[in-house]
């Protein structure tokens, strides 16, 4: 109640700095979402689809032969077995190696597959992608990583992403459970505080996305990277490209008094001097219209925007 008071008096006050003079300033909605939940496979890195497919190509490997494999033997097939974490990286390469060979009639070198799985340019995270989180957490929504995963060799997750940027990291292979099971995902809204209708969910697998959307939550289908990232704008409410982390980035024209205003929300909110943090960025790449927005270590977040013109 009294973060609450605080907040409320904070945004009632803040327009008494001597600011310049603007055409127009406004607060942004807020939206109705609190956390946004992402795969990881095919939505964070590129899927492993394509590299199934490649590889099937060049170990002259029938196509669809891994795809089969993977499908056949329901929830305890090997593949999903090690996806839950139940058996590790070599008994997995022995027995889905023999259970691919069998499927294609030759030897399929699956140890091999495995290594481009955790190399190359899966260990790239999508720009796009990495913007729009960057662009949400900014507006205080809470992010998370749900991803059906496997433990390496080494037993550690292949997990090729900033862990800062993430509230909660949820694995099939660390939890014994993986998707579409609907406890893996009130795992994940529990561990994020959230319930599902405050939940939005991206997953490049139809499955995956109809199961999150029977519990809930807004579930987007991932297919092309940015249009899936314009989906998710739209169901936002915020833009989710044009990131500039950091102060003393705007144009000088639209610069707002920083150091006073820093001042102010450690005043008022009672913050440390580590506390406060304020980021400028811009709301549309080709329109003149920015936002300048204020986050603190307490997740009170306030937007002052306004046109160039």
């Amino acid at each position: 109640m009294m973060k609450m008071q605080t907040a409320a008096r904070f945004r009632s006050q803040l327009w008494s700095l001597k600011m310049p003079s603007l055409c127009h300033r406004s607060f942004a909605a807020i939206s109705t979402y609190k956390a946004v939940i992402f795969d990881m496979y095919g939505v964070l890195i590129p899927s492993p689809v394509k590299l199934a497919t490649v590889f099937e190509q060049q170990n002259s490997v029938p196509l669809g032969t891994l795809g089969k494999a993977i499908r056949t033997g329901g929830e305890v097939n090997t593949w999903k077995r090690f996806m839950r974490g139940e058996i590790g990286a070599e008994e997995f390469v022995e027995a889905f190696g023999r259970q691919c060979s069998e499927i294609a009639g030759s030897p399929v070198p699956i140890g091999s597959f495995l290594s481009n799985l955790t190399s190359g340019p899966m260990t790239r995270p999508l720009p796009v992608m990495m913007e729009a989180i960057l662009c949400a957490r900014s507006r205080g929504l809470k992010t998370a990583v749900l991803s059906n995963n496997f433990l390496q060799l080494n037993g550690d997750p292949f997990l090729p992403l900033d862990h800062s940027l993430f509230d909660v990291i949820v694995e099939s292979c660390r939890e014994g459970l993986s998707k579409p099971d609907p406890r893996i995902y009130h795992l994940c809204l529990n561990r994020l505080g959230v319930s599902a209708h405050e939940a939005v969910f991206l997953d490049d697998l139809e499955l995956n996305v109809e199961a999150a959307a029977q519990l809930g939550m807004h579930a987007i289908k991932v297919g092309d990277i940015a249009a899936s990232v314009k989906e998710l704008e739209g169901v936002l409410g915020i833009p989710l490209s044009g990131f500039v982390p950091g102060p003393g980035s705007a144009p000088g024209a639209t610069k707002l008094p920083m150091d006073q205003l820093t001042q102010y929300l450690r005043k008022a909110l009672h913050l440390s001097d580590k506390g406060t943090s304020i980021h400028f960025f811009q709301e549309k790449e080709k329109l003149a219209h920015y936002s300048c927005q204020y986050n603190c270590s307490l997740k009170y977040y306030v937007s002052a925007s306004w046109p160039l013109s």
